[in-house]
């Protein structure tokens, strides 16, 4: 297992970003981040044993479950992200969920999930996407045959009937894919490390259990040396930003004015929930501008970065670029029917993305525009 301590959040996969917005966050240090990462995934495509990167399929699961052993009492509960609250939340009991987590939607989850993991043999902490609990799971015919069919977010899994899959998911009570295993002497202390060894929960019957690593029996994701070329020549244009001043003022501006960095975020956020990707410096004032309190202050602050702002923005695009391709790459690899439910039927999704734990950090690579989008505008039944 390859470690990312200090990573993220006192080192708890609470959250991930996007391999793209590294050089908001590191600055020109990001660009060698970001080449670096889809380097190592490159490596790993292509069978390459000296390097490379641990990746994992995300599952678009929810809630993410915590479960496993408290490590001090060595009792069994369930949680959800809010074990890693400053109070932490923790369910050793029906009786704690009701009490922390009340009649909700999440609550009826952790009741399922408690009930069958207890006694899975969980050694340690996971955490884990749930994919169904009872009632989630339904019969649909899609183009003229039968499938079982579960909803957990915004992608609707499909999984035939008549398969040996369907018949483990049928007799399942709860569906959870493992991908995050944590070690630490107290919930405060806890590290995390992706691929995690549940090779002894599979033959659990009261769960559908699976782990989220990327494999490619069928070889369909393997880089040819010519797509290799073609990246490469790709990463070779991203670090030509490197030497450009304006772009390295501008990153500087964003990472130390909060306010900027923030107003992109939430403006690349906008923007792909209106189906675009290509960001621009007259848009982004529009959008300081069209808030309910305008900043003029920000705007002209933005106003006077234009031109480093328009090259950083286009260096963006240009990473979004490299890792979509190898997102198209690696979503060849099918283990289980996806679709986007729609007025008209039911259209073919991609998995949600993937996860690359290379050498300089780890970061979710996901086609932001097919999948963000959607996940931004669905209903969230849990």
């Amino acid at each position: 297992m390859k470690s990312f301590l200090s990573f993220i959040s006192e080192s708890k996969n609470t959250h991930l970003e996007h391999l793209e917005d590294a050089i908001f966050l590191s600055g020109i240090r990001g660009i060698d981040l970001a080449v670096s990462v889809v380097n190592d995934v490159i490596k790993t495509l292509r069978g390459d044993a000296k390097g490379g990167a641990f990746v994992s399929v995300k599952w678009d699961g929810a809630p993410a479950v915590i479960c496993g052993e408290d490590p001090q009492t060595k009792k069994f509960f369930v949680a959800t992200k809010s074990i890693f609250n400053k109070t932490p939340k923790v369910n050793y009991s029906h009786a704690d969920i009701d009490t922390n987590h009340g009649g909700s939607g999440v609550a009826a989850k952790l009741h399922a999930a408690f009930d069958a993991l207890k006694g899975a043999g969980i050694q340690g902490i996971l955490q884990g996407d749930l994919m169904f609990t009872p009632g989630d799971i339904k019969t649909q015919n899609i183009d003229g045959e039968n499938y079982y069919t579960f909803q957990p977010n915004t992608i609707m899994y499909a999984v035939p009937t008549k398969s040996d899959l369907g018949k483990r998911i049928t007799k399942a009570q709860i569906g959870i894919v493992f991908h995050t295993v944590y070690k630490g002497t107290n919930f405060q202390s806890l590290s995390a490390s992706f691929n995690p060894n549940i090779s002894n929960l599979r033959g659990n019957s009261k769960a559908w259990i699976e782990d989220a690593s990327f494999v490619d029996a069928t070889g369909v994701a393997t880089m040819t040396a010519t797509e290799t070329k073609q990246l490469e020549k790709l990463l070779a244009d991203i670090l030509t930003f490197k030497a450009d001043k304006d772009v390295t003022v501008a990153l500087q501006t964003i990472q130390k004015d909060s306010a900027i960095k923030d107003v992109v975020t939430r403006y690349f956020n906008s923007s792909i929930r209106a189906g675009v990707d290509q960001g621009s410096v007259p848009a982004l004032i529009k959008f300081v501008l069209g808030q309910p309190k305008p900043d003029q202050a920000l705007a002209q602050r933005i106003r006077s970065n234009a031109t480093g702002l328009k090259k950083a923005f286009d260096l963006h695009k240009r990473i979004a670029v490299a890792k979509n391709v190898i997102v198209a790459k690696m979503s060849q690899v099918k283990t289980i029917g996806a679709f986007y439910p729609t007025d008209s039927g039911f259209r073919v999704a991609n998995p949600e993305g993937f996860v690359a734990v290379a050498a300089k950090g780890v970061y979710k690579l996901v086609d932001r525009l097919e999948f963000s989008r959607q996940n931004f505008t669905a209903v969230k039944n849990w």
